[in-house]
């Protein structure tokens, strides 16, 4: 991540897709990363919480960026680390070994964290991944001070600010202008945080309709508000689905959507679950929409 205009723009938080033994299949990975890359979307995160990172061992970390940076060649790939420090210095180290562009600190997932430890946390692990790292902030148990001063002292790249908390997402971003500050709380909020300077956003639902996520990214680019919430309101439905349960139905609903796709991903892991027929009906109607609408489409099967 050697220049800062390559971390501008839309992000894709990749599935992790599962064979009918639950292991990862990596040869739907590499499609599904190729996919993507043919459509306009040029950042992939394999390892985030959409990629179920917390499920996944950490040598299948490894094998999903692999397989990520193989598919995607001209990418930029950056692999989501955390939990226990030394874990996560030694996946960073072996990410980017693997051919990832750089890292992305989860949020913190300890019961007990202090700032002066998780200064601490940040700061080994940047320098671990030379200096490669977005920090991910899904609450305020992440200061906004402690990573303004971690960018202002040249330790993080960017944030991926995932708190809807547009006055503090302003301030933050206003003193620390010098780094990447993105969305990460999908098509939702991503019109709202433009207007206050984010450089770009993060989406889950592109893992299934690129077309609707490279659409809103465009407009954003382009200035065209209304017709980025235009597109906020065709992915409102969607998104309102994953967040229900205290986003229990996060990952499982965009699972959903890349089966209608042409992606079947299999179950989801444990302690995630698939969504019940209900919801999959819901999922199928907004895929209806979309499709209408021309920004959803099932993919062509890959000529071998």
């Amino acid at each position: 991540m050697s220049k800062i205009a390559d971390l501008r723009g839309l992000w894709a938080t990749t599935v992790t897709p599962f064979g009918p033994d639950g292991r990862v299949d990596v040869d739907a990975v590499r499609t599904h990363a190729a996919f993507l890359a043919a459509r306009g979307v040029e950042r992939l995160v394999p390892g985030g919480n959409t990629g179920e990172f917390s499920s996944l061992a950490q040598e299948e970390v490894i094998t999903v960026t692999r397989a990520t940076r193989e598919a995607a060649p001209d990418a930029v790939v950056v692999t989501g680390v955390g939990g226990a420090l030394p874990t996560a210095l030694e996946l960073a180290a072996e990410a980017l070994a693997t051919g990832a562009d750089g890292v992305m600190v989860h949020h913190p997932a300890h019961t007990h964290v202090s700032e002066r430890g998780l200064e601490e946390y940040y700061r080994r692990i940047a320098a671990a991944a030379g200096g490669r790292v977005l920090a991910y902030k899904r609450t305020h148990r992440v200061p906004d001070a402690l990573l303004i001063a971690l960018a202002r002292d040249g330790v993080i790249e960017g944030v991926k600010y995932a708190v809807n908390d547009l006055l503090a997402f302003g301030r933050a971003r206003e003193a620390a202008p010098s780094i990447v500050w993105i969305c990460g709380t999908a098509e939702l909020w991503a019109p709202f945080f433009h207007q206050l300077g984010a450089h770009g956003y993060t989406s889950g639902l592109v893992n299934a309709a690129p077309e609707l996520a490279v659409s809103m990214a465009a407009a954003l680019r382009e200035e065209d508000l209304a017709r980025a919430l235009d597109l906020r309101e065709l992915a409102r439905e969607f998104e309102e689905l994953r967040a229900e349960d205290e986003s229990a139905k996060n990952v499982s609903a965009v699972r959903s959507a890349m089966t209608l796709a042409g992606f079947p991903p299999g179950p989801p892991r444990p302690p995630l679950a698939p969504l019940d027929e209900a919801d999959e009906r819901r999922v199928a109607a907004i895929w209806s929409v979309w499709s209408a609408r021309g920004v959803a489409a099932v993919a062509e099967p890959a000529v071998s």
